[in-house]
């Protein structure tokens, strides 16, 4: 036998029912939240793929950059190589430089000593020319004197003239 429900009172329905009300305000509330919840999500969406595209657009302006970089790295350091390059050839180039300057002081040292000898010689050259000029000097007075007094020896006496009447009278 089946045991039948006791007949409900309308008080209790009555709290069946306010419960019930409760509840569905309770699920209003709930589906409210969510819609609230929802709206807010949808906003942080729309947001954040706001921010992917400018995101985006900033990746592709540092690749712009980084690819120009990039060229510029590679153009500068095509520089740097041929400057290096530049640099070896000067380098090379002053070492040639060097060398020769070197040869030229070398040479400019050999002359100066050959300079200082040619001086001297030539200096000693001047004493013996100063020298030898005295002696032909003293030598050519010596000759002159010499012919003065050959050239009287056989000149003889001074002889009178033969145009000076007077100084020939006949001693006859």
């Amino acid at each position: 036998m089946d045991k039948a429900a006791p007949p409900t009172g309308s008080s209790e329905i009555s709290g069946s029912l306010t419960k019930w009300v409760d509840e569905m305000l309770n699920v209003i509330k709930a589906i409210t939240t969510l819609g609230e919840e929802s709206a807010r999500h949808r906003a942080l969406a729309e947001s954040a793929q706001r921010e992917y595209a400018n995101l985006c657009e900033e990746v592709a302006t540092l690749r712009t950059e980084v690819e120009r970089i990039g060229m510029l790295a590679s153009s500068a350091e095509r520089q740097r190589d041929e400057l290096r390059q530049e640099v070896a050839m000067l380098r090379a180039e002053v070492d040639r430089s060097s060398m020769q300057a070197s040869a030229a002081e070398r040479q400019r040292d050999e002359v100066r000593e050959e300079v200082i000898m040619v001086r001297a010689e030539n200096h000693r050259l001047r004493m013996e020319r100063a020298e030898a000029g005295e002696a032909a000097a003293k030598l050519l007075g010596e000759v002159k004197d010499l012919v003065n007094e050959v050239a009287h020896k056989i000149q003889g006496p001074p002889s009178a003239s033969p145009f000076d009447h007077e100084a020939r009278t006949p001693n006859r």
